[in-house]
């Protein structure tokens, strides 16, 4: 006797693309113990929220963030 569980048909269920609010970034100070940045012309810190965006780390052209539980990257160019 043989008995099978589940349906071959169903696919496997496709990750969300993340939404992620829109960030722009015109300022970064990242040379001191407290970095900085300024993102849709409001000043965040390490450990802000923004748009449901949290600031994780402030780096020379970069910062790290948590959306959704998902880790993110934000690029920050200066020209």
């Amino acid at each position: 006797v043989s008995a099978e569980t589940g349906d071959d048909s169903e696919e496997p269920a496709k990750p969300k693309k993340l939404e992620i609010p829109a960030m722009k970034i015109t300022g970064i100070v990242y040379d001191t113990d407290r970095p900085q940045a300024i993102i849709n012309g409001k000043v965040v810190g390490v450990g802000s929220t923004l748009e449901g965006v949290e600031i994780l780390k402030i780096q020379k052209g970069r910062i790290d963030a948590r959306f959704q539980g998902s880790d993110i990257s934000l690029k920050f160019n200066n020209e």
